[in-house]
């Protein structure tokens, strides 16, 4: 007989989503395609 797996808990896929969200947010724009701009600071 196949065992079916057990499910996370709450608690853990919480953890998860918040540890993958993290991951995406953290990416240098110019990975994501953004023009090489000068910061703000420069400009002034």
């Amino acid at each position: 007989m196949s065992q079916i797996p057990e499910s996370p808990s709450r608690r853990e896929f919480i953890k998860h989503s918040a540890v993958a969200a993290a991951g995406i947010m953290i990416v240098p724009r110019f990975v994501l395609g953004a023009k090489a701009t000068p910061p703000p600071a420069t400009s002034l």
